[in-house]
């Protein structure tokens, strides 16, 4: 699998200025409308006059997860350059909002292209991955292997 990393990602977005980006190719796409859609929320606050600051500290892959992580979510000043309460705290709703959904879309994509894909846990080395039927029989050899906890069924006695 390829990774993208932060050096391809940091020129692009300002508020990803030295974030630590480490995600596989397939969800380069959306990481990329993720920060797009970061950009314009902003972009609609500078719009109306005010002042806006968000940053966001990692963007990665973590146990077969996409992890957003900000260092800041952000604040709003106005034009007197004080920090605007009611408007950040919108801001930062929204941001929050966005990046479970962009966690969740991530969630359900295949690492490697992007596809629909399922959680897979590979019996030899135990990595997490997301990854779709085509691309674990391409690079693995191998079908999905069902993951169901152990002892679901239990007996229980009412005496």
């Amino acid at each position: 699998m390829s990774w993208v990393n932060s050096s391809e990602c940091n020129d692009k977005y300002m508020f990803l200025n030295n974030a630590e980006i480490f995600i596989p190719s397939g969800w380069k796409l959306i990481v990329d409308e993720f920060c797009h859609k970061v950009q314009e929320i902003c972009q609609n606050y500078r719009n109306q006059g005010f002042k806006v600051y968000c940053k966001i500290m990692c963007i990665k892959e973590k146990f077969a997860s996409l992890r957003i992580i900000f260092a800041d979510y952000g604040q709003v000043k106005d034009q007197f350059n004080l920090i605007n309460r009611d408007v950040t705290l919108q801001l930062r709703q929204k941001l929050q909002h966005l990046e479970q959904e962009y966690e969740n879309k991530a969630n359900c994509a295949c690492q490697w292209c992007s596809n629909p894909g399922q959680l897979d846990v590979n019996p030899e080395s135990g990595w997490h991955q997301m990854i779709c039927s085509e691309c674990l029989w391409e690079k693995y050899k191998r079908k999905p292997i069902k993951c169901e906890p152990a002892n679901l069924h239990l007996k229980i006695t009412i005496n």
